[in-house]
């Protein structure tokens, strides 16, 4: 018997999805304000030394960033979530016969 199949879908509280909603808009307006003050060939990677060595272009670098803070606001909801979820449990005699 797992967790999940216990306590059905996670769900996110509403405060959460609006501090998520928020965050993400508020990065999609910095990106995209950004963008046209950027030139036009990027320092992706940088050595040891500190100086760059691998390059991408401006259109890489938008897609890299837009790919990037996706995979980070779906981190940040996927962790409060569960946080949500073991704080207030449903069943916490579940919870209870697991910490056991």
């Amino acid at each position: 018997m797992s967790y999940f199949k216990d306590h059905g879908p996670i769900r996110v509280d509403r405060k959460v999805r609006y501090v998520f909603w928020a965050i993400v808009l508020l990065l999609a307006w910095q990106i995209f304000s950004a963008y046209p003050h950027l030139p036009g060939k990027m320092a992706s990677h940088f050595g040891v030394s500190g100086k760059p060595n691998a390059w991408m272009s401006k259109r890489a670098f938008l897609w890299f960033d837009v790919f990037l803070v996706g995979i980070l606001a779906i981190v940040f909801l996927w962790t409060a979530a569960l946080f949500w979820r073991f704080r207030n449990p449903k069943n916490k005699d579940v919870v209870n016969k697991r910490n056991r």
